[in-house]
């Protein structure tokens, strides 16, 4: 296995030239940040993806969230939003079929959030990434929220959704779909 570099970026987004090994994430200096990504994958009736963490991940294990990871070194979000959901769910998307919905700095875990959304088609197969995700579920999405502290869910996720919650939703809207109360 190939060690995974991340480039380095001051808490506003701009490069510090230099990369960190992953290996070294958790001794990442004060002041310095790396991009992760997040996908919200939506289906054609509305229904919202998640995947489950594969019991052999070091954090989280058998934990559900939605689709993302790290942007390696030299890679733009955008592309890695793309490889991320390729490698995790094997849905192939283009740059012009995914859309940005929010960026946040999280300053204690050190990272800038990227998060996305794309919209597929009913029929369309998830497989999974051994290793990385274990299980899936696509969620109505009136529902997702009780999903989500019903289910054994990454709590940093649910941090950022509660944040996050109205741009998720108009993102979820500028797709055409309605919102539905919950319950």
């Amino acid at each position: 296995m190939c060690t995974e570099f991340w480039d380095a970026y001051s808490g506003d987004g701009q490069k510090l030239g230099y990369t960190i090994k992953r290996t070294a994430s958790e001794n990442i200096p004060d002041g310095v940040y790396h991009i992760v990504v997040r996908v919200y994958v939506f289906r054609e009736d509305g229904f919202l993806l998640t995947t489950m963490r594969d019991e052999r991940k070091q954090s989280n294990p058998l934990m559900w969230e939605i689709t993302g990871g790290s942007v390696l070194a030299g890679e733009r979000p955008v592309e890695a939003a793309l490889r991320e959901l390729y490698e995790e769910t094997g849905i192939s998307k283009t740059e012009s079929e995914i859309q940005e919905v929010y960026s946040l700095a999280d300053h204690p875990r050190k990272r800038l959030y990227h998060v996305y959304m794309v919209k597929v088609d009913r029929d369309t197969v998830i497989k999974l990434q051994d290793g990385e995700t274990c299980d899936y579920r696509f969620i109505d999405f009136s529902q997702y929220e009780d999903f989500m502290h019903r289910q054994p869910f990454v709590k940093s996720e649910i941090r950022r959704y509660k944040l996050k919650k109205n741009a998720i939703e108009a993102a979820y809207k500028s797709l055409g779909f309605e919102l539905k109360e919950q319950g």
